[in-house]
């Protein structure tokens, strides 16, 4: 058994070090004050071992993740948190199951989160059971999309069978000037013919007419192929991709510095949860409507007047300007309505012009890049860009104002990576084009 907390180190009496729960208290730095020898037993340490360790050195990898992005920030927000899952990592690396209460408050002029972790058993067995059938689910659901794929392959199959038989001789014209060409509408059904069967398409001169034949075996539209990792060697492969995913990564970065800061400046301005869920709740409603708005209204029309490569930039602009006003102007109002205004330029501009982006690269990198950037790529910049606010926040003291300087900073880089991004869609665009 490990040694007892002392009424020093608490200011409560032994029972919490012996409780049938375990007890660990930490500054906002994530430190470790104190941990009672219930804790210490579960997870296989001696107090001295915990005592000036980080909190996230006692958990697994994805509930670090959730104690950065969620777990804490909320904490901050509304000073405490009940029933959260987080799976803690013991000594000899084994994972233990806990529901944890958490309550945030101030001692000694520092403020200490004071939380209370309860390992759980049937849960986890419960989740396992859930898995396991999810998991068979999944695996009828991939057999019938399989099945539903081999019957529309040989559907094809037929179909392309039919069109070489029938389309052998598609088209002839007598045209007394070879320069006119085909009609429109002949013009148009060839067209698609070639592309229905590839590149099989043969014009012939014979006297003042043209004839237009198709020769060859049908082309099958063959699968995505690539193992686990062939996302990965696409996007490290391409410039354009690592510039896709570089785009990402900052728009994560200016993001998540808004949500973090509104997240401490609601915390202060707001004593009470139901306070705070009208204010939350207000604006997510005219951020939706605006979006909704722009979408709909909007988007199509200014993509027609100022092009791809004007959208791509025009928000990291208008966060580089919002930054700098609001470090010149570090209140509450201006947080909130920079903040608001990037929600709505996000979803009704950025997200849009983010997928377009997808357009110009192959049918691999379509299904399999863009997938692990949307996942990977968003996901770990937004956990990056949590850790870092917090060590400039919570470490290095950083201001209000600081911030709003480093954000301004941030947006200006993703600005003109926008710009070059957009360049880079309109010469493969071009060079789609050309091709066609």
């Amino acid at each position: 058994m490990t040694d007892r907390l002392s009424d020093v180190d608490f200011g409560v009496d032994s029972l919490l070090d012996t409780a049938p729960c375990g007890f660990i208290a930490f500054a906002d730095d994530g430190t470790i004050r104190a941990a009672n020898a219930t804790l210490c037993d579960l997870l296989g340490y001696v107090r001295d071992e915990l005592q000036g360790r980080r909190l996230e050195s006692i958990l697994n990898l994805g509930s670090r993740i959730f104690y950065q992005t969620h777990f804490f920030p909320l904490i901050r927000l509304q000073g405490s948190a009940e029933e959260i899952f987080l799976l803690l990592r013991s000594k000899n690396g084994d994972d233990v199951a806990t529901l944890c209460n958490a309550v945030r408050r101030q001692r000694a002029g520092e403020w200490i989160t004071d939380c209370v972790f309860m390992r759980v058993y049937e849960r986890q067995k419960f989740e396992d059971a859930l898995l396991r059938a999810k998991n068979a689910a999944e695996e009828a659901n991939e057999q019938l999309e399989r099945q539903a794929m081999e019957l529309e392959m040989s559907e094809q199959q037929l179909l392309e069978q039919g069109e070489e038989l029938l389309l052998e001789v598609l088209v002839v014209v007598e045209a007394p000037e070879p320069a006119r060409g085909l009609e429109l509408g002949e013009r148009e059904a060839a067209r698609r013919a070639g592309a229905r069967l590839g590149d099989r398409g043969l014009l012939r001169l014979r006297g003042g007419g043209r004839l237009l034949l198709f020769a060859g075996a049908p082309r099958a539209e063959r699968g995505v192929g690539g193992g686990v990792f062939a996302a990965f060697v696409q996007v490290a492969r391409s410039p354009y991709l690592l510039g896709i995913v570089a785009f990402v990564v900052l728009m994560t970065w200016v993001s998540t510095f808004l949500y973090l800061e509104q997240q401490a400046f609601v915390a202060k301005v707001f004593h009470s949860t139901d306070e705070r869920a009208r204010f939350f709740a207000g604006i997510d409603f005219w951020v939706q409507a605006a979006s909704l708005t722009i979408q709909f209204l909007l988007f199509g029309r200014l993509f027609k007047w100022f092009g791809m490569r004007s959208l791509l930039a025009a928000v990291p602009l208008l966060m580089t300007a919002g930054y700098a006003v609001f470090a010149l102007a570090p209140t509450f109002m201006v947080l909130v309505l920079v903040y608001a205004v990037r929600r709505v330029a996000d979803y009704a501009i950025t997200r849009p012009c983010r997928d377009s982006l997808f357009t110009v690269v192959s049918r691999e990198e379509k299904y399999q890049a863009k997938s692990l950037i949307d996942t990977f790529a968003y996901r770990g910049g937004d956990a990056v860009s949590g850790s870092l606010y917090k060590a400039l926040t919570g470490g290095l003291g950083a201001s209000p104002a600081a911030i709003g300087w480093l954000g301004a900073v941030i947006a200006a880089l993703w600005t003109v990576l926008a710009l070059a991004l957009g360049r880079a869609f309109q010469r493969r665009g071009s060079a789609v084009r050309t091709e066609a």
